[in-house]
């Protein structure tokens, strides 16, 4: 009901202004999070459209637009195809100067990036691990932990998850393990206790995943 009512009250879509993409780019996501696909690859792919042509290709709000995009017809499009798509966005992203090579819609590239790369080369992937090394030392890039930890620590899990879903669960502990021992920093967060012994529990317990056999190993989440 939400969902709709929040449709009803968004305007033309063509007028190309900001706050209306904007709104729209956020229906498109609700849609994605309601299941309902293909409403939120139809409107991710006329956000993309008009943010191509109000702020350019390279823009990080369009290829915000055309990442998602991406992501909602993947079941339809050959893997290479996205794999090689989902590259040369993250390429672009890299291209920008300066704080945009730690900007979050990066991350959140190189994120969904690794997850294709293990998922069509496989856990060996060379081209995975280097977009994991590159994705680490951003989320773990002082300045990010500093004004965004709660998100990158969330994130830094998700990478775990990818690892583990994969078949790599010695990878998955490894990341697991690195952030078990960044949170007891007790100089991290301050002000966040509360918060962050939410991570803390969460990571012990999918550490004890990891380190378990094939016999008792339950799904991550």
């Amino acid at each position: 009901m939400a969902v709709r009512k929040f449709g009803s009250a968004i305007p033309n879509i063509d007028r190309g202004d900001e706050h209306t993409l904007e709104a729209s780019y956020d229906l498109a996501n609700a849609y994605r999070a309601a299941g309902r696909a293909k409403e939120a690859e139809t409107l991710f792919e006329r956000v993309a459209n008009q943010r191509r042509s109000a702020l350019g290709a390279d823009h990080p709000d369009t290829l915000a637009a055309e990442r998602d995009w991406l992501i909602t017809r993947h079941e339809r499009q050959p893997f290479s195809e996205i794999l090689r798509a989902m590259a040369d966005i993250a390429d672009k992203q890299r291209e920008q100067a300066g704080r945009r090579r730690r900007h979050p819609e990066t991350l959140r590239t190189l994120y969904v990036l690794l997850g294709v790369q293990l998922m069509y080369d496989g856990k060996t992937s060379a081209a995975a691990m280097s977009t994991c090394r590159e994705l680490l030392a951003a989320l773990r890039d002082p300045k990010v932990r500093v004004q965004r930890l709660a998100e990158s620590l969330r994130m830094e899990e998700k990478v775990a998850e990818v690892y583990f879903r994969a078949g790599d669960k010695e990878a998955s502990h490894a990341i697991l393990q690195a952030m078990a021992d960044e949170l007891e920093d007790s100089r991290l967060g301050e002000g966040m206790d509360l918060q962050l012994d939410r991570f803390r529990e969460s990571v012990r317990r999918k550490l004890r995943l990891t380190a378990a056999g094939p016999a008792e190993e339950p799904p991550m989440l």
